[in-house]
Order: structure tokens, then C-alpha cells, then sequence
């Protein structure tokens, strides 16, 4: 029998990091910060954008026995990481040793970042790697208990499972809200 503790969040969009972004904000999703998600604001569509998906919380275990499907892997302090892309930081962060893991995510909604309250797209839905950087960077993806899939709320309303398997480049597309894609 499953835990009936299912400890399932349900996770507001931040987007990626824009590269080389030289003014605020810094991210493309539609609840990064700065951005207020409204018809006029969501220019690649409503029904093309993703606004919340379901986000496994983390274990409540102990830093010995993490679990790597739900718990955040946080980036090594010897890792390099400046000057980096977000993907050269992800590589970086899964395969350098951790600095610790973070194993109360989405403990508190009320604190806006990815532990608590976002998601990003930089990983697939279910990615079989461990949720790995900082705060509100690195490879955050979304989690659930449904083999192969999880449930994301578009912002025209409409709720679709989306499959692990989905391509990338249109997944990380369905995550952004203005950037014509």
C-alpha cells in the first residue's frame, strides 16, 4: 500500500533562465518573477502555455538517505558554476558530489521559489535525474506518482497529461510565455 502521506504539491511555472537576459526578468515562465500572466502578457497562448503542474514534495527524510526522485540535490560549492549556462551548471551540479540535499520541498507555499512553490522546464516531466542545483535555478522539473506523465493546468484553463517522453524543445516551448514559440 502507498503512503497515504502522498505529499504531492502542485507547482507554479517559473520558466528557465533567459540567457545573457540584461533586464528583469531574468526567467520565461509566467509566475517568474516580475510577470503577472494575463491574456495580454501570454502572447504564445493561453492554451500553449503551462501554468502549473503537479511537483512531488520532498522525502522529510534525512540528508544520509535522500531521495533522489524527490529531493533537491543542492550544487557542490566546489562545482564550477561561474560563468556557466544553466545547462553547463546542471551537468555540473549531477556530476560533482552534493553540497547537501533539500528534503522539505514544498514545506511552505508561501516562500517564492523552487523549493516551495515552483517548477521549471529545463528537465522532462518524471525525469529520471535528481532534481539538482539552487534555489531557483538548475534541473527542477515536474514529479508525480503517475507512471510516465504528470497533470499540467494550461492558462487558458484546461488541465492535459503531459508524457515523460515529450520532446524537449516543444515541452521547454509549452514553458515560456512570450517568446514566440
Amino acid at each position: 500500500m502507498a503512503d497515504s502521506r502522498c505529499y504531492c504539491n502542485y507547482r507554479f511555472n517559473y520558466g528557465r533562465r533567459i540567457p545573457d537576459a540584461k533586464r528583469f526578468p531574468f526567467y520565461d515562465g509566467p509566475f517568474a518573477p516580475g510577470v503577472f500572466p494575463s491574456q495580454t502578457t501570454v502572447t504564445d497562448g493561453l492554451a500553449k502555455t503551462a501554468f502549473v503542474s503537479e511537483r512531488m514534495s520532498g522525502s522529510f527524510g534525512s540528508q544520509d538517505s535522500p531521495d533522489p526522485s524527490r529531493d533537491l540535490k543542492m550544487m557542490s560549492h566546489d562545482a564550477p558554476s561561474h560563468g556557466l549556462t544553466e545547462e553547463q551548471q546542471i551537468a555540473s551540479c549531477l556530476e560533482n558530489p552534493p553540497y547537501e540535499w533539500h528534503t522539505s520541498l514544498g514545506k511552505t507555499w508561501i516562500y517564492r521559489t523552487m523549493d516551495d512553490t515552483n517548477y521549471n522546464h529545463n528537465g522532462r516531466p518524471n525525469d529520471p535525474r535528481p532534481s539538482c542545483g539552487g534555489t531557483n535555478y538548475g534541473l527542477q522539473p515536474p514529479r508525480s506518482y503517475h507512471p510516465n506523465l504528470v497533470h499540467v493546468l494550461f492558462g487558458d484553463g484546461h488541465v492535459e497529461p503531459v508524457a515523460a517522453t515529450i520532446d524537449i524543445a516543444v515541452w521547454r516551448s509549452l514553458g515560456t510565455y512570450n517568446r514566440g514559440d
